[in-house]
């Protein structure tokens, strides 16, 4: 099952958005984008609850 998430989604004004059918990859390259481009810290948790399925 692919899934998407997007900066927007969490309400960042931000064209960020990833897809991938492998939950941990999506997770950490989102999470990776989040603390270089935001500056922030986010747990896995955090990043996957903004995820929906495609």
């Amino acid at each position: 099952m692919v899934k998407e998430i997007e900066c927007r989604d969490a309400g960042i004004d931000c064209p960020f958005m990833i897809r991938d059918e492998d939950e941990n990859e999506l997770a950490s390259l989102a999470q990776q984008h989040v603390k270089n481009t935001h500056h922030k810290n986010l747990s896995r948790e955090e990043i996957l609850k903004t995820a929906k399925e495609v």
